[in-house]
């Protein structure tokens, strides 16, 4: 079940080479798109050059714009890595080492610390590890009954994944009524108040109260 779970997340999310890119906000890839690389610089800049010292002069200037566009291309890619990292964005890729997976498998957000990309690869290392074919997705994009869950939808590591995801698409999460915010949680997990689901307003409490202590007060 999971293993095609997986297989259509994978499928449908955006390739590591890409996501960087696909990610950014519409502002950043504007701004990228507007700057010129080496060729376009140097046929702008060789055009009525005279003598090698303005020709040197040309080349100059379109190898500093192919390294101004690099940088910007850079900390795109780093502000991916950061995301991941964060768990604002999911990878989802197939695992190489220590063992190799025969399906996709979701990366834990921890291994985009220390993790050297290969962009052309679509491919990454870190903490002895390595994935292949990485792809990526936001969660907050999926149907609630495809999202990726720890363990059963009313176990701990699910609640806290969906309190994770919740209190960083909504700030404000923590002045709602407790009524709302257990529904909030059913809603993301995708499962209804019923016995023996985890999702009462008793259980589902424990876990806000480790992250709402007590109730803001609205201004």
């Amino acid at each position: 079940m999971a293993k095609n779970s997986n297989l259509r997340i994978w499928k449908n999310a955006i390739p590591l080479g890409e996501a960087w890119e696909f990610f950014a906000a519409h502002e950043e890839r504007a701004a990228l798109a507007e700057m010129p690389g080496f060729n376009e610089t140097l046929n702008s800049e060789i055009v009525g050059a005279e003598g090698a010292a303005e020709i040197f002069s040309a080349l100059t200037r379109g190898l500093e714009a192919q390294s101004a566009r690099r940088d910007a291309v850079n900390a795109l890619r780093e502000k991916l890595l950061d995301r991941l990292f964060d768990g604002t964005l999911v990878a989802i890729a197939y695992r190489e080492a220590p063992t190799r997976s025969s399906f996709p498998v979701h990366i834990d957000h921890e291994f985009f610390d220390e993790a050297d990309a290969d962009w052309e690869q679509n491919s990454a290392t870190a903490f002895g590890r390595s994935f292949n074919r990485i792809h990526v997705y936001d969660q907050a994009t999926l149907p609630a009954n495809a999202r990726p869950k720890l363990g059963r939808p009313g176990s701990a590591g699910a609640i806290n994944a969906a309190l994770d995801q919740i209190t960083r698409e909504n700030p404000k999460f923590c002045d709602l009524s407790r009524k709302d915010q257990c529904q909030k949680i059913r809603d993301y997990l995708g499962v209804s108040e019923i016995p023996g689901s985890g999702m009462s307003l008793k259980n589902l409490s424990k876990f806000i109260l480790q992250r709402c202590p007590t109730r803001r007060v609205k201004s």
